[in-house]
């Protein structure tokens, strides 16, 4: 039987990760406001 990958451990380090940065700005869906990506990530 094949394991979820939503079950394991960097799955979920890497959805807390993807919350942390959406919610400080740094990432953000793609809209008309905001057509592209971020130019650069700030990993300090």
């Amino acid at each position: 039987m094949p394991t979820d990958v939503r079950d394991t451990e960097e799955y979920q380090e890497s959805e807390a990760e993807l919350r942390r940065e959406e919610s400080e700005g740094e990432i953000y869906p793609l809209t008309d406001r905001h057509p592209f990506p971020p130019s650069h990530y700030d990993r300090s």
